[in-house]
């Protein structure tokens, strides 16, 4: 993943230096955009991890069948955006709806009776309000910096019996960074949007802990229990334009 954020970033690069240098040249406009995207978070909370290992380490798993590490949950986004010049700044503002999450599944051979399946729900929903500069705007293609206020709930449901049961639902605060970048054909909307989010403040995965390993929770160290949400993720977007002004 790290490779292809290089790559990416790369690219980024050569076609802004290409934009920018016809940047004078070209009419200025402001787009109004409503769109989606697909994205990827590098998202590995090591609390929560902690918690997932010691049901791994505790349990007569059955074969290979034990829970997997949280690493890089993937969904779908909602965006509504103005990108381009009002005035004499070309700017960016971004309202964004954001989930993602993993599905992670163990089978457990109790000391009698049959196999156990457990399914676990990690799910992370995220808004954001993003305001930011456009580094290029240009008719065709665009480039920005933004930052956001981040507001989310992490979940975390046991899908293990007839009814699902909510573990964990926390509310969290972040800080989001972006560089968006969009390239316009006709009134079709392409862009990327690599992006880092930093949260303000922990996690407190002991509840999990005691639901999962209610056994030997109270013997784990709280601390290991406790982890932030802060990664790099990769978002790939498909707009259409509701609105083109431009700028006189």
């Amino acid at each position: 993943m790290n490779q292809r954020y290089l790559i990416i970033l790369l690219l980024c690069g050569i076609m802004v230096t290409n934009a920018y240098s016809q940047r004078r040249a070209r009419k200025q406009y402001f787009y109004t955009v409503l769109g989606g995207g697909y994205h990827q978070a590098n998202a590995s909370p090591k609390g929560l991890n902690y918690v997932i290992e010691r049901f791994n380490q505790t349990r007569n798993l059955v074969g290979d069948r034990a829970f997997q590490n949280i690493e890089q949950p993937t969904g779908f986004s909602a965006f509504l955006g103005g990108y381009g010049y009002l005035g004499n700044t070309a700017i960016l503002l971004e309202l964004r709806y954001g989930n993602a999450g993993v599905n992670l599944n163990a089978t457990e051979r109790p000391p009698s009776g049959p196999a156990i399946e457990r399914d676990l729900r990690f799910n992370m929903h995220n808004i954001q309000v993003s305001f930011g500069l456009m580094g290029v705007s240009t008719e065709n293609f665009g480039f920005g910096v933004a930052v956001a206020p981040d507001l989310g709930f992490h979940l975390i449901n046991d899908k293990s019996g007839d009814a699902e049961v909510e573990i964990i639902n926390n509310f969290t605060f972040s800080a989001a960074f972006s560089l968006p970048v969009h390239v316009l054909i006709g009134p079709i909307m392409l862009g990327i949007r690599p992006y880092y989010t930093l949260q303000l403040g922990t996690n407190d995965y002991t509840e999990l802990n005691a639901s999962l390993n209610p056994a030997t929770y109270q013997r784990d160290p709280a601390e290991e229990q406790m982890s932030n949400l802060n990664y790099f993720g990769l978002e790939f977007r498909l707009g259409i334009v509701l609105g083109k002004r431009e700028r006189r």
